[in-house]
Formats: C-alpha cells, sequence, structure tokens
C-alpha cells in the first residue's frame, strides 16, 4: 500500500509542472488592455488580500488564449491562465513578501500569433494597514431589512462575517430592524458602537445596549455619530429629517433636516449632554472629535426655504472632557465657497481633516458631484482630491489606525452601487490610485447587488455582541 501511494505522489509530482502554463517564445507588441477591476498602477500593502482580475469584456473578441505573468520585485514569479485571473492566496503573500512592486505582462494569442501587451505595476507599501473592514451591507433601497446587516471583512483574504442582522432581532417581520451608524474608537473593535432601530431597538454603546433619549423630550434622538480617539466620549447629531425623491434622472435622493442639534455621551457615566455652545438656531450635524480630545468639529447651515440652496459649513469649537461640554465661540473652518460640506474626519495624527463636498445639503452619497477634499490643519491649505476622486459619488471615508490608509465609498463603477475603495496616504497628504476592495472573482461587484456603507478600518476581528437583549 505504501508504494502504491509513494507510485502517486511522485506521479503527481512529474505531471505538476507540466500543468503551469509557460511564456510564449516569440511575440509581437500589442495595444494597452484594459483590465477589471482596475488594478494597474495602484499602491496596496504586503498583507492584502489577492488581487483577481479579468480581461474587460470588450477586449477578449479574437483572443483564444490570455497568459499574465507576474514577476515580484523579490524574484519570485506567477504565470497564470486567463482571461480570468485567479490568484493562489499562498502564491500570492510570496510574491509580497519583500517586495516594493510586482510587474503584470498580459499576453493573447490571435489566430496563433502570440502578442505582448504593455506591463503594469502593483506598487507595494512598507506601511501596515488594519486587517479588518467595517461595513453595513445593505440594497440600495428602503424595505430590505431582511437583506441588511454589520459585517466586517478580514483584508488578508476573502472572509466575511455577519456582525449583527435582522435574524438577531428574532428574525419576524413585526422585529423589521434598520442597523446603522456603526462607529469605532481609533479602529478598536472592542469599541464598536452602532444603532438598532425598530421596535426593539437601542443603541450599542459602551459594550451594551441602551436607550440614549435626548434630555428635551420633544427633540430628535441621536443619528450620526462619531467616538472620540480615547473612547471615553460619543458625540452625536440629533435630527429630524426629511426626504424627497426625484423622479428626474441624475441624484434620486435629498435629505434635509428640520430641526436639528449636537448631543454628546459620557460613556462611563451615562451621560447624554446637550451642547449649549453650538448655536441651534442654525442647522448642525455631524460632529467629530480631534485625536487630542479638546475640539469638536461640525457641520452648519443656515436655513433656507429651498433645499437646494442648504450649504453647510465646516466649524470647531473647543470641548472640555472633564464636564463633557463645549465651550467658548464656534471657528469657521471651511466656509460654501464651493460647495456644501459633509461628513468630516481628522487623521490620527491630527494633520489632516478630509470631508466630501456636494453642491446641497449633506447626503451626498445620492450626489454624483460629491468629491473629496482635504484640508491641512496646521497649514490651511484646502484642496480637492483629485487623484483619488471620480465622476461619480464619493463619501463615507476614514482613515486607517495608522493614518496611512483611506477607505471611502465610491459609486464610480456604475452609478448605483456604492462599493469600498482604499488609497494610500503619505506625511504630505498625497494619496495613491484607489483600488476596489478585493473579491475572491473578479465579478463579484458586477453580481453582488449589495451597496457597502461606511466602511470603517478595524485592528482586529470584531466579536459579535453578546449583550443585546431583545
Amino acid at each position: 500500500m505504501r508504494s502504491f501511494v509513494s507510485i502517486c505522489v511522485l506521479a503527481l509530482a512529474l505531471v505538476a509542472p507540466a500543468c503551469v502554463p509557460s511564456l510564449p517564445g516569440r511575440t509581437a507588441v500589442g495595444p494597452a488592455v484594459t483590465i477589471s477591476p482596475d488594478y494597474a498602477s495602484v499602491t496596496v500593502p504586503a498583507e492584502i488580500a489577492p488581487l483577481n482580475f479579468e480581461i474587460a469584456a470588450q477586449e477578449r473578441s479574437g483572443c483564444d488564449k490570455w497568459l499574465a505573468s507576474l514577476q515580484s520585485g523579490n524574484g519570485e514569479a506567477l504565470v497564470l491562465k486567463g482571461p480570468v485571473f485567479r490568484i493562489n492566496e499562498t502564491r500570492w503573500k510570496r510574491l509580497l513578501n519583500g517586495a516594493d512592486s510586482i510587474v503584470v505582462t498580459l499576453y493573447s494569442c490571435q489566430d496563433g500569433r502570440w502578442l505582448r501587451h504593455p506591463d503594469f505595476a502593483i506598487y507595494v507599501s512598507p506601511d501596515p494597514m488594519d486587517p479588518y473592514l467595517c461595513y453595513r451591507r445593505i440594497f440600495p433601497g428602503y424595505g430590505a431589512y431582511r437583506a441588511m446587516g454589520i459585517y466586517h471583512r478580514d483584508l488578508r483574504n476573502f472572509d466575511e462575517e455577519l456582525i449583527f442582522g435582522h435574524e438577531d432581532a428574532g428574525g419576524a417581520r413585526e422585529n423589521a430592524t434598520c442597523v446603522n451608524c456603526h462607529s469605532f474608537a481609533s479602529g478598536d473593535p472592542a469599541s464598536l458602537h452602532l444603532h438598532i432601530r425598530g421596535k426593539r431597538g437601542g443603541t450599542y454603546v459602551g459594550g451594551k445596549l441602551v436607550q440614549l433619549k435626548n434630555p428635551d423630550p420633544n427633540g430628535p434622538n441621536p443619528t450620526y455619530v462619531n467616538q472620540s480617539f480615547d473612547g471615553r466620549f460619543v458625540a452625536y447629531s440629533a435630527q429630524k429629517v426629511k426626504q424627497w425623491f426625484h423622479s428626474a434622472p441624475g441624484d434620486l435622493l435629498e435629505v434635509a433636516d428640520i430641526r436639528s442639534e449636537i448631543l454628546i455621551y459620557d460613556v462611563a457615566n451615562e451621560v447624554l449632554r446637550p451642547q449649549p455652545a453650538v448655536d441651534t438656531s442654525k442647522l448642525v450635524l455631524m460632529p467629530v472629535f480631534n485625536p487630542a480630545g479638546d475640539r469638536v468639529y461640525y457641520c452648519s447651515a443656515e436655513r433656507r426655504d429651498s433645499v437646494g440652496k442648504v450649504k453647510y459649513a465646516l466649524y470647531s469649537v473647543a470641548f472640555d472632557d472633564r464636564s463633557g461640554l463645549c465651550h467658548g465661540e464656534s471657528r469657521l473652518e471651511v466656509d460654501t465657497t464651493y460647495g456644501s460640506v459633509s461628513f468630516p474626519r481628522i487623521s490620527p495624527d491630527g494633520r489632516y481633516l478630509m470631508y466630501s463636498l456636494g453642491p446641497c445639503g449633506y447626503f451626498h452619497i445620492w450626489h454624483r458631484a460629491s468629491d473629496l477634499w482635504l484640508l491641512d490643519l496646521v497649514t490651511g491649505e484646502n484642496r480637492a482630491l483629485a487623484e483619488i476622486n471620480s465622476p461619480d459619488s464619493e463619501s463615507c471615508h476614514s482613515w486607517s489606525s495608522n493614518g496611512r490608509w483611506v477607505v471611502f465609498g465610491s459609486r464610480r463603477s456604475d452609478g448605483l452601487y456604492t462599493r469600498a475603495y482604499i488609497t494610500h496616504a503619505d506625511s504630505l497628504g498625497r494619496f495613491t490610485k484607489p483600488f476596489l476592495l478585493p473579491q475572491a472573482t473578479p465579478d463579484h461587484s458586477l453580481l453582488d447587488l449589495f451597496s457597502y456603507n461606511l466602511p470603517e478600518f478595524v485592528r482586529s476581528r470584531i466579536d459579535k455582541p453578546a449583550s443585546l437583549d431583545f
């Protein structure tokens, strides 16, 4: 029996090399080729899952064979058959290990004649990235509670896990549950915060489910959320919201506030405090803490008689962590010269503030003209991030815990679904070409009819909440 097994192993060893495709000896020069997703010239961390890709459909006509050669700067090499290229995870890790780049060369065969197409590079950054990404996966509609959930994904492979979904609240129609507004303190999974709406809802914060009610019985309850970097405080905007649905093509939805204010929750003392230092005669929303914890940045707009006229500017105000209150005069940081400011997020080193800018309002995920901008909090320089923006909506961004990566939501692929894109950031506020969140199959994004909202980096695996008392 042992002899038989040994013979089989030897036979497989002899046959295996024949299964590895070899590159053609003689080739002619071919034109540049489009791949999907577009991973050409992107910068990735050494821990990222394989960047599986395929030849774009329009490029395949007349070609009966495709090959891809991946040559790593560390000396490792890999040859794959196409036109769909799925990379073994173990081989991919070998390519990335200690490399500064991977050079990809594509070959196609047309009527027995091989063409070599121009190379492109995938650059490998030495800066590590948080290993997990958390997001709300949702149909881009308004009644599909059962398909909604908070998920996290291991960025080193393709493992995805549900953190909280409809079934966690009983699963019955009468218990329909909307989960949203997840947040973390500096990417700490133990600081998970999320709102659970519906008949038996509440807010999961500080490791338990609580009922956060506005101290003003007539006031709105907390919505948009941001935790202080040390996790001691949670800032909310409390809003009464109205929605409009457009029948014309383009921007389909508009959201506006009837009333809004800022509230801050003291996690240890379980106290939700109004912030009288913030002018509530205006519309105010989306407060965020700076890393030092001594200032709160927020968006503020004058009330208008038309949704299209409402434009938010960015302000900041001092914060006292002993009293849990903002104090002093607010300071204008970004005016409305170029549009309406929304979703401010500050880098962990306190140097840069990224925000989305749209034509009006704040629900920029539905504004095709929404772009990402960067404010240098030291020099005051304020610029559109042309290197990462697209003709469609960019919004809902977050920084990695070391400030060297940014993930954001974009609809650039089809204008309909929000998907997660990642870009590298250097210490000077420069960003690389964004890459789409890698998936196990290159056509995953085309076949997966979900939006990936509010992507946030997390430093380690998230434990499923165990104390949600429904």
